[in-house]
Protein backbone atom coordinates (compact mmCIF):
# COMPACT_ATOMS: atom_id res chain seq x y z
CA UNK A 1 0.00 0.00 0.00
CA UNK A 2 2.76 2.48 0.90
CA UNK A 3 4.65 1.66 -2.32
CA UNK A 4 1.50 2.35 -4.34
CA UNK A 5 1.01 5.67 -2.52
CA UNK A 6 4.62 6.66 -3.25
CA UNK A 7 4.08 5.85 -6.95
CA UNK A 8 1.04 8.14 -6.87
CA UNK A 9 3.18 10.96 -5.43
CA UNK A 10 5.51 10.76 -8.43
CA UNK A 11 2.84 10.02 -11.04
CA UNK A 12 2.54 11.99 -14.25
CA UNK A 13 -1.15 12.59 -13.65
CA UNK A 14 -0.51 14.07 -10.20
CA UNK A 15 2.25 16.30 -11.57
CA UNK A 16 0.08 17.55 -14.43
CA UNK A 17 -2.66 18.32 -11.91
CA UNK A 18 -0.12 20.17 -9.80
CA UNK A 19 0.99 22.30 -12.77
CA UNK A 20 -2.63 23.11 -13.66
CA UNK A 21 -3.27 24.09 -10.05
CA UNK A 22 -0.31 26.48 -10.23
CA UNK A 23 -1.63 27.92 -13.52
CA UNK A 24 1.49 26.90 -15.42
CA UNK A 25 0.28 26.06 -18.92
CA UNK A 26 2.00 23.56 -21.15
CA UNK A 27 3.60 25.42 -24.07
CA UNK A 28 5.13 22.57 -26.09
CA UNK A 29 3.80 19.27 -27.29
CA UNK A 30 5.61 16.10 -26.36
CA UNK A 31 6.83 15.45 -29.96
CA UNK A 32 8.40 18.91 -30.15
CA UNK A 33 10.07 18.49 -26.76
CA UNK A 34 11.38 15.06 -27.73
CA UNK A 35 12.78 16.46 -30.99
CA UNK A 36 14.56 19.24 -29.08
CA UNK A 37 15.97 16.76 -26.57
CA UNK A 38 17.16 14.55 -29.47
CA UNK A 39 18.91 17.56 -30.99
CA UNK A 40 20.84 18.16 -27.78
CA UNK A 41 21.60 14.45 -27.39
CA UNK A 42 23.51 14.40 -30.68
CA UNK A 43 26.11 16.88 -29.41
CA UNK A 44 26.47 15.60 -25.84
CA UNK A 45 29.44 13.76 -24.40
CA UNK A 46 27.19 11.51 -22.37
CA UNK A 47 29.87 9.45 -20.59
CA UNK A 48 31.78 12.46 -19.30
CA UNK A 49 28.58 14.23 -18.37
CA UNK A 50 27.16 11.23 -16.51
CA UNK A 51 30.31 10.90 -14.40
CA UNK A 52 30.29 14.62 -13.56
CA UNK A 53 26.66 14.51 -12.42
CA UNK A 54 27.18 11.28 -10.52
CA UNK A 55 30.14 12.89 -8.73
CA UNK A 56 28.02 15.93 -7.89
CA UNK A 57 25.41 13.74 -6.22
CA UNK A 58 28.04 11.65 -4.43
CA UNK A 59 29.77 14.70 -2.98
CA UNK A 60 26.97 17.26 -2.61
CA UNK A 61 23.89 15.14 -2.04
CA UNK A 62 25.46 12.07 -0.37
CA UNK A 63 23.32 9.80 -2.53
CA UNK A 64 23.38 9.09 -6.25
CA UNK A 65 19.81 8.64 -7.48
CA UNK A 66 18.84 5.73 -9.66
CA UNK A 67 18.00 6.57 -13.25
CA UNK A 68 20.62 9.25 -13.95
CA UNK A 69 21.90 7.25 -16.90
CA UNK A 70 18.49 7.45 -18.61
CA UNK A 71 17.97 11.22 -18.36
CA UNK A 72 18.35 13.49 -21.39
CA UNK A 73 21.91 14.76 -21.62
CA UNK A 74 20.88 18.40 -21.77
CA UNK A 75 19.00 17.99 -18.48
CA UNK A 76 21.95 16.19 -16.90
CA UNK A 77 24.11 19.23 -17.56
CA UNK A 78 21.64 21.46 -15.73
CA UNK A 79 20.52 19.34 -12.77
CA UNK A 80 23.47 20.10 -10.46
CA UNK A 81 23.16 23.85 -10.96
CA UNK A 82 19.38 23.86 -10.50
CA UNK A 83 19.54 21.73 -7.37
CA UNK A 84 22.45 23.68 -5.90
CA UNK A 85 20.55 26.93 -6.44
CA UNK A 86 17.71 25.61 -4.24
CA UNK A 87 19.89 25.20 -1.17
CA UNK A 88 20.06 27.61 1.71
CA UNK A 89 23.32 29.62 1.82
CA UNK A 90 24.71 27.80 4.85
CA UNK A 91 24.13 24.30 3.44
CA UNK A 92 27.23 22.34 2.46
CA UNK A 93 25.19 19.57 0.90
CA UNK A 94 21.68 18.94 -0.36
CA UNK A 95 19.25 17.32 2.08
CA UNK A 96 16.75 16.00 -0.46
CA UNK A 97 17.75 12.32 -0.59
CA UNK A 98 16.54 11.87 -4.13
CA UNK A 99 16.15 8.14 -4.59
CA UNK A 100 15.33 8.04 -8.28
CA UNK A 101 14.95 10.27 -11.32
CA UNK A 102 13.17 9.35 -14.51
CA UNK A 103 11.44 10.84 -17.51
CA UNK A 104 7.94 9.99 -18.58
CA UNK A 105 5.90 11.91 -21.15
CA UNK A 106 8.42 14.76 -21.06
CA UNK A 107 8.17 15.17 -17.30
CA UNK A 108 11.04 14.65 -14.90
CA UNK A 109 9.81 12.29 -12.21
CA UNK A 110 11.49 12.69 -8.84
CA UNK A 111 11.19 10.17 -6.00
CA UNK A 112 12.47 11.15 -2.57
CA UNK A 113 13.48 8.61 0.05
CA UNK A 114 11.97 10.61 2.93
CA UNK A 115 8.67 11.51 1.28
CA UNK A 116 5.69 9.92 2.94
CA UNK A 117 2.22 9.46 1.48
CA UNK A 118 -0.25 12.12 2.51
CA UNK A 119 -3.92 12.75 1.90
CA UNK A 120 -3.27 16.47 1.73
CA UNK A 121 -3.75 18.23 -1.61
CA UNK A 122 -1.42 21.02 -0.50
CA UNK A 123 1.82 21.63 -2.33
CA UNK A 124 4.67 20.47 -0.11
CA UNK A 125 8.40 21.06 -0.36
CA UNK A 126 8.82 17.86 -2.40
CA UNK A 127 6.31 19.11 -4.95
CA UNK A 128 7.94 22.54 -5.01
CA UNK A 129 11.25 20.95 -5.89
CA UNK A 130 9.58 18.80 -8.59
CA UNK A 131 8.08 21.94 -10.14
CA UNK A 132 11.35 23.87 -9.87
CA UNK A 133 13.27 21.09 -11.62
CA UNK A 134 10.69 20.62 -14.34
CA UNK A 135 10.42 24.29 -15.26
CA UNK A 136 14.13 25.03 -14.82
CA UNK A 137 15.56 22.23 -16.96
CA UNK A 138 15.46 23.43 -20.55
CA UNK A 139 13.96 22.53 -22.90
CA UNK A 140 10.73 21.59 -21.13
CA UNK A 141 7.01 21.37 -21.81
CA UNK A 142 6.25 24.73 -20.14
CA UNK A 143 8.80 27.00 -21.82
CA UNK A 144 9.11 27.89 -25.51
CA UNK A 145 12.15 26.61 -27.36
CA UNK A 146 15.04 28.94 -27.98
CA UNK A 147 15.34 30.21 -31.55
CA UNK A 148 18.30 27.91 -32.07
CA UNK A 149 16.38 24.85 -30.81
CA UNK A 150 13.34 25.73 -32.86
CA UNK A 151 15.46 26.05 -36.00
CA UNK A 152 17.13 22.70 -35.29
CA UNK A 153 13.75 20.97 -34.80
CA UNK A 154 12.43 22.66 -37.96
CA UNK A 155 15.33 21.35 -40.00
CA UNK A 156 15.42 17.85 -38.50
CA UNK A 157 11.68 17.20 -38.31
CA UNK A 158 9.62 18.49 -41.26
CA UNK A 159 6.71 16.45 -39.89
CA UNK A 160 6.52 18.90 -36.95
CA UNK A 161 6.34 22.12 -39.01
CA UNK A 162 2.58 22.58 -38.52
CA UNK A 163 2.94 21.91 -34.81
CA UNK A 164 5.78 24.43 -34.50
CA UNK A 165 3.48 27.06 -36.05
CA UNK A 166 0.83 26.30 -33.42
CA UNK A 167 3.33 26.91 -30.62
CA UNK A 168 3.49 30.63 -31.45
Amino acid sequence: MVTQSIKTLTSIERFQELMRGLNIPQRLSLPILEAALDYHERTAQRDVLFHQVRDFFATRATRVPKGLDRLPAVWLTQIPEVLWATRKPHWDSLPYFIGALGVEQGILRVAYLQEQPSNSRRINMWDQLRVTLNISLKPNLWTPLTNHEERAVWEARPDLHAELFRVH
